[in-house]
């Protein structure tokens, strides 16, 4: 059941896929992605830190997360808690699609996430090197603002996995999000 579940997910989820066919072609020529956190915001820019958990993922086979095969999906769902990972304030969900492996033998991995703060939404996609992830590395993609103070802002999301072998696969999630308005956003994290 949980398979047929899964694969139903999966085929609904190809359809957002078959947007990146562009960046599918150009994954192995991005640039290097960052190696730490953003810097702090500057003037009309604002970060937000956040711990991420995944309460449940649904994938298209097995696979080990230090060595995905090209072509592997996986959908997930997140509940994304303030800094300190002591209270939900939101949630996300997402999938991650292996589009293509680069001469050095490193996955590059197409990312979709929708973030659903009370104050928000915001959606990040993009493409991000997967041997980064499953090293603990810090990797980007862009994020742009869909609803509440956020619409209109656009940024980075900065995030690295922080265990693995964790269930809920922890992740440390930095948003800078820049544009009018965005020196003025506060976190429930900072409070």
């Amino acid at each position: 059941m949980r398979l047929l579940e899964s694969r139903r997910i999966l085929r609904s989820a190809a359809a957002v896929l078959s947007a990146a066919s562009v960046l599918v072609l150009g994954a192995s020529a991005l640039p290097a992605q960052a190696e730490r956190p953003p810097a702090p915001a500057t003037q009309g820019c604002a970060t937000l830190q956040y711990i991420e958990r995944t309460i449940h993922y649904y994938g298209d086979r097995d696979f080990d997360p230090r060595d995905v095969p090209v072509g592997l999906m996986i959908a997930y769902f997140d509940d994304i808690y303030t800094a300190d990972g002591a209270t939900l304030v939101g949630h996300g969900a997402g999938i991650n699609h292996m589009v293509s492996r680069t001469a050095e033998g490193h996955v590059m991995q197409y990312v979709t996430e929708q973030f659903q703060l009370p104050d928000g939404n915001l959606v990040a996609e993009g493409v991000m090197d997967r041997y980064r992830v499953a090293n603990l590395q810090w990797v980007s993609i862009p994020i742009h603002g869909t609803s509440g103070k956020y619409r209109g802002l656009a940024g980075v999301w900065t995030w690295r996995v922080t265990t693995i072998g964790d269930p809920q696969i922890p992740v440390d999630s930095r948003i800078t999000l820049c544009g009018p308005g965005a020196g003025a956003l506060t976190q429930e994290a900072s409070s």
